[in-house]
């Protein structure tokens, strides 16, 4: 599965806006992106409600390697 780049992201957005195209005309469009329909729908849902497709803050996982228990263990 290919990775969808920050690049796409804001092509996407454009076309959403600016097109009104939904994730099946974009794969169509795009055949060279290996753009797949169950990574657009989600963005393209995500656009429509929030009005962004960027990621909120917080959404990945925490780091728990660099925690200060862990550094004095190490040092």
């Amino acid at each position: 599965m290919a990775k969808i780049t920050a690049e796409d992201r804001s092509l996407i957005k454009n076309l959403r806006i600016e097109k009104q195209w939904g994730a099946k005309r974009m794969i169509t469009e795009f055949p060279n992106k290996a753009w797949s329909k169950t990574r657009l729908n989600p963005l393209c849902k995500k656009f429509h409600a929030d009005g962004t497709i960027a990621r909120k803050p917080g959404s990945s996982r925490p780091k728990s390697v660099r925690t200060v228990r862990n550094i004095r263990r190490v040092s």
